[in-house]
This record gives structure tokens, sequence and C-alpha cells, in this order.
């Protein structure tokens, strides 16, 4: 019995061992906006982006950005992140670098990452990580979930990479799937919060066999951009120019094309 005991108190240890969190709360004062919370548990790892970061602070942002220990997640790795936004803050979140994910051992157990966060009104919340890049045999899960106020904005970047190309690897990982949920309080009342936007993927194959191809053209990334409220209007109308753009590219400079 003692060594059944001692035996899950080990295993304990090493779950939570790889249970990564990471908090976060930007708030406003005097019109500029500053981070009052950040802690983390590896492999999660937040470094507030105090230099570097005039773009940010030009505009009155928060910079902080999201890292780890160890270069990349582990199959099993598992990373929670919450952030807070408070009224009339601004909080850009970047990555050091890409998110490497590497292969899966025995168990094939992915690495997983889930972001909640919630937005107050009038602020703005900017997710512009770099991409998730999956290794060979790599498998990876997030969850990304964002509570907008009735005047809050978001701008949320999520996209994956083919994986180390300049090796030969390309869409050679077995599993990724990624989702993304906007969901925004009503102006008044007890009613509950309205989902705006979903936009999920789920890419499976591995040793190259998704053979991701859209338009006999081989692609490196695949990008969503969620855009939502009165400070997200410009991003979104630069992307629908940019997407129209590429369109009459793609078509020959033809009406239509696509």
């Amino acid at each position: 019995l003692r060594l059944l005991l001692a035996a899950e108190g080990l295993l304990t240890t090493y779950m939570a061992a790889r249970r990564g969190l990471g908090r976060i709360t930007a708030a406003c004062e005097a019109g500029v906006t500053r981070l009052t919370r950040v802690a983390h548990r590896a492999p999660c790892r937040l470094l507030p982006m105090a230099d570097g970061a005039a773009a940010a602070a030009g505009a009155g942002a928060a910079h902080c950005a999201i890292g780890g220990y160890g270069g990349g997640l582990l199959g099993g790795d598992v990373v929670e992140l919450e952030v807070a936004v408070e009224a009339g803050a601004a909080l850009l979140l970047t990555t050091q670098a890409s998110t490497k994910v590497y292969r899966t051992k025995r168990d094939g157990i992915a690495a997983t990452q889930s972001l909640n966060a919630t937005v107050d009104d009038g602020g703005l919340l900017v997710l512009a990580p770099d991409p998730v890049v999956p290794y060979e045999s790599a498998a990876y899960e997030q969850r990304q979930r964002f509570m907008l106020s009735p005047a809050a904005s978001l701008v949320a970047v999520d996209w994956v990479g083919a994986g180390r190309v300049s090796r030969g690897e390309r869409w050679a990982f077995s599993h990724f799937a990624s989702r993304n949920e906007v969901l925004r309080r009503p102006e008044a009342g007890a009613a509950p919060a309205k989902a705006v936007a979903v936009d999920a993927m789920r890419l499976s194959g591995g040793a190259g066999l998704l053979g991701l191809d859209l338009g006999r053209v081989e692609y490196d990334t695949v990008v969503s951009v969620l855009c939502s409220g009165e400070e997200a209007a410009p991003v979104a109308e630069r992307l629908r120019m940019l997407s129209s753009a590429l369109a009459h590219r793609r078509g020959g400079g033809r009406a239509g094309g696509a």
C-alpha cells in the first residue's frame, strides 16, 4: 500500500510539473496601460516587454511576450493562459519566436494549450504570435476563447507552419487542431453571452500525407485573423483590401478571379 501511495504521489508531482500556467492582467492608469499581474509556471513563461515595444508604448498599450523553457512543447505538456484586459486598457501579446512542438512520445499524447481572455469595455486585445510549428510526428491541440464586453475590441492571429521545411518536413506532423471562439456580452441584462465567431481547424496526416495543396501551390502556412469591435475595424478593412488584391492577382487581373 505504501508503495502504491508513493507511486501515486510521484505521478501526481510529475503531471503537475508538466502543467504550465500563465496569468496576465492589464489595467489602464491615466491613459497608459500597465501590467498589474504577471505570473507563470513552466513550461509557460511570460516576459513583459519594457524595451523594444515603442510602437505599443506609443499607442498607450502594454506588451507582453509568451515564451517557454526548453525551446518548445513536448507531448503531454499542458499550458493554460488566463488574460484579463480591463476597461480602457490595450494589450499586445506576442511570442518570443515560433511555438515549436516536438514529436510525441510513445504514449501519443498531444501537447495542448488553452487561452481564456476577457476584455472589458473600451479595452483592446491584440494577439499576434509567431506561428505554431509542429515537427514531424508531433501532435498539438489548442483552444482559445475570447469574452468581449459590448464596447471591447479584439484582433487575434492564429497560424500554423508546415514544419521544418528546410529539413524536408512539410505537413509531416500527425495531428493539429485549433479552435477559436469569440463571444460578446449583451449591453444590459443577464442574458448569456452570444458567440459572434467560431473558427476551427483540424489537420491530420503525417509523413507528408496532408499534402496541403490549395490551387496547385505548396503553401507553408495556414493563417486565420479574427477582428471584432470598433478598434479592430481598420485592421479588418486592410485585410479585406489585401484579400481582394490577392484574388485579383490570382485571377490574372480579371474581374471575378479567385
